[in-house]
């Protein structure tokens, strides 16, 4: 069933069975205190598996304003986006695997995700940022392509599965209504 979730003043349309809301999980961020994106969607793409991390920002700072506070603030930005999607690819992946530990958390998972070939499954990390300029969207993406390096390689993501867009881009992508 579809169903509208509100992020970041932006309207995600997800199929409620496909989609695990993993910021809102209990045994995720109140019992282990991780930071997360804001859910991980099933869908397929050329009947091939594919799993959506999205992160949804309103705002980023300007990658270009060499003042030292927005270069702070920026650093910041970059290393807690990184973060959320380490935290939920690692988290996602040790449950499907049934890690020792994880039984809350696989519990949780819709019955789509659990029935994956998670090791075939492919990865896209979203992060869609309402308020973004255009002209900042590629110095954004490439800095938390760089970040994400040692987790796409150890995970086999190519980091052309990194997609950042603001909200112009997120509706042509069908991301959001």
């Amino acid at each position: 069933m579809m169903k509208d979730v509100q992020e970041s003043d932006m309207t995600f349309q997800v199929d409620d069975s496909n989609t695990y809301f993993i910021e809102k999980s209990k045994p995720v961020c109140n019992k282990r205190g991780l930071k997360s994106v804001e859910f991980v969607e099933l869908r397929k793409w050329k009947k091939q598996d594919v799993l959506r991390f999205v992160e949804a920002k309103t705002t980023n700072p300007n990658p270009g304003n060499p003042d030292p506070e927005n270069k702070k603030s920026y650093d910041k930005y970059i290393h807690d986006i990184r973060e959320k999607f380490q935290n939920s690819i690692s988290i996602l992946f040790s449950s499907l695997s049934k890690r020792e530990g994880l039984e809350d958390v696989y519990q949780e998972l819709p019955n789509s995700i659990k029935a994956i070939k998670y090791q075939k499954a492919d990865c896209v990390l979203w992060l869609v940022v309402k308020n973004s300029k255009p002209e900042w969207l590629i110095p954004v993406m490439a800095e938390l392509k760089k970040e994400l390096a040692p987790m796409l390689k150890c995970w086999n993501i190519q980091d052309s599965n990194v997609k950042v867009v603001n909200e112009d881009d997120a509706r042509d992508n069908k991301l959001i209504i």
